[in-house]
């Protein structure tokens, strides 16, 4: 059975799918190589070429660097290879050129599963992608920050905490309805606050019939998610978006 690797090569946290046939069996970080060459090797049973796909925001000259540190040969396809300015794979694409490999896979992969009506994919990250699909095309969306870089722009005042996300005593504390009465709380209260103003905007400019949420940050928007307008029947929560995506590429550019 062949392998295939998906490389999402983002911002911050670069990282791998690994494809059996056509499954996906496990997602790893893309920082460590020599753990990565052992997990490759146990998938590719004595095969040392592996075929890759690859989308690339984040820095070139690391990415290349861990390719080439990799005990496999790599066939590689590279996202920014097969792209057009209007069109991707026969999906029309009403962005410029800046448009990230990322967003433009996820977009054609949903646009690419037809759903009925307009499509948002929100990905959660360093920053927040939202990006708008419907039978037309790929028709433009914004970036807004991350839930931790919004949270780190506190960090220019002096006087004032630097609070991570992933702590789970703030964490509760962001679903308090109650007006913050401490620093800590005044601060999530805000991001609270940014994300409501976030999805009602969303709701009343774009009104999706689904909403794909995505990112290593997806799970803390969640809860907004829970108390938004959104109908909940309409929201598919996929982590491995990306690997799915970057995937479905590969194999429509190899059979077109």
């Amino acid at each position: 059975m062949s392998t295939t690797i998906t490389v999402d090569n983002g911002n911050t946290n670069p990282h791998i799918g690994i494809f059996e046939g056509s499954s996906l069996t496990e997602t790893a970080s893309f920082n460590d190589s020599e753990s990565l060459n052992k997990l490759l090797k146990s998938h590719s049973e004595d095969n040392n070429i592996v075929k890759a796909i690859i989308s690339n925001v984040g820095n070139s000259k690391r990415l290349n660097k861990k390719l080439s540190a990799l005990g496999f040969e790599i066939e590689s396809t590279f996202i920014s290879d097969i792209r057009e300015n209007d069109s991707f794979l026969g999906m029309p694409v009403f962005y410029s050129e800046t448009l990230g490999d990322d967003r433009l896979c996820q977009a054609y992969f949903a646009w690419k599963m037809n759903s009925e009506g307009p499509t948002i994919v929100i990905d959660c990250g360093t920053f927040t992608t939202v990006d708008y699909i419907t039978e037309e095309g790929f028709l433009g969306g914004y970036i807004f920050p991350g839930p931790q870089t919004y949270l780190s722009s506190f960090q220019k005042g002096a006087q004032l905490p630097v609070i991570d996300l992933q702590t789970s005593s703030r964490n509760e504390r962001l679903d308090c309805k109650k007006v913050p009465q401490n620093t800590d709380s005044a601060i999530l209260g805000s991001l609270s606050v940014f994300h409501q103003g976030v999805f009602t905007f969303i709701n009343k400019k774009l009104d999706p019939k689904k909403v794909i949420l995505t990112g290593g940050k997806a799970s803390s928007l969640l809860p907004y998610f829970k108390r938004s307008t959104f109908e909940k029947s309409s929201l598919d929560h996929r982590p491995s978006f990306i690997h799915e995506a970057l995937f479905q590429v590969l194999l429509d550019y190899e059979n077109q």
